[in-house]
């Protein structure tokens, strides 16, 4: 009788073992784009040993390995993890950081005053941006319609202009 009891569990824990499904699934976005310097915020991943009949028997503990850096741009990889004796399942999300944010021009007046004919004036500025900090050296400037114009774009591509009008005055 013992022999019939044994075969009957090992069958059962035959059957469980060969029917159970790893369930390995992201929580939020396969792929994530942070800004520069922002925290990276861990949204997990969900597990679960899960029967034939869609039961979730087990929810195995997950390994979640990175090497995110929000201080530098670039792309990188979060890898999930969970490992038994009988399966073992890997799942990555993807995390871009990128700096999507414009440069600042900070100039000390709100217009430039001159007299007629002449375009040889002097406009304080300084650019700054949050990734190449500052810069200024960038900057390039043009005279259109009465207006000065200052441009400044940052390493990755982000722009910004300020425009000064120009006003005449005899003096």
């Amino acid at each position: 009788k013992n022999w019939i009891i044994i075969t009957v569990l090992i069958g059962i824990f035959l059957f469980y073992t060969l029917t159970m499904h790893l369930v390995l699934n992201l929580n939020g976005d396969e792929y994530i784009e942070v800004n520069v310097f922002d925290e990276y915020k861990e949204k997990g991943a969900y597990s679960c040993y899960s029967d034939i009949f869609g039961f979730c028997l087990y929810e195995p503990e997950i390994e979640i390995s990175s090497n995110i850096d929000t201080s530098k741009l670039g792309d990188y990889t979060v890898n999930y993890t969970i490992s038994s004796s009988f399966h073992q399942k890997q799942i990555q999300r993807k995390v871009t950081v990128v700096d999507k944010e414009k440069p600042v021009i900070n100039v000390t007046q709100e217009s430039i005053l001159t007299c007629p004919n002449n375009n040889d004036f002097e406009v304080n500025y300084l650019a700054f941006d949050n990734y190449d900090q500052d810069i200024t050296d960038k900057v390039m400037t043009k005279i259109e319609n009465d207006e000065y114009i200052l441009e400044v774009s940052d390493s990755s591509g982000n722009s910004s202009s300020l425009t000064l009008p120009i006003i005449y005055e005899d003096k």
